[in-house]
């Protein structure tokens, strides 16, 4: 019995660390003023981190909605894979909602909330 309610106890306790950890999304309004950079671009690469659930992305830049980035750039996505957003594709065009890192390089505002795929039969550039 007392096995149960240890076992009971440590399965509530790393759900609970699990739903709090994921972070609701933004409206696109809050993302676009918190972000330094909106580009909507195309992954040409992309590396998963299994530790962190983070994964990094090289993107071919075919628009800038807001702020001035290069014509490719590294973009660091943080947070675990959720289940109602859907992971990366290489060849996949997105908006990405970013900030700059101190490196140079990017990374999502709100985790993965801040990379929208867009839609192939109606794409936006």
């Amino acid at each position: 019995m007392k096995r149960a309610v240890i076992i009971s106890a440590a399965l509530l306790l790393s759900a609970s660390g699990t739903l709090a950890s994921t972070k609701p999304p933004f409206s696109a309004a809050r993302k676009y003023s918190a972000a330094e950079a909106v580009v909507v671009g195309r992954v040409i690469k992309l590396v998963h981190n299994d530790f962190d659930g983070s994964e990094h992305a090289v993107v071919s830049v075919n628009a800038a909605l807001k702020g001035f980035v290069g014509l490719k750039i590294n973009v660091l996505i943080k947070g675990a894979r959720e289940y109602n957003i859907p992971d990366l594709a290489v060849g996949a065009d997105y908006t990405f909602y970013l900030t700059q890192t101190p490196n140079g390089d990017y990374q999502s505002v709100n985790g993965r909330h801040g990379v929208v795929r867009q839609d192939p039969k109606y794409p936006a550039m």
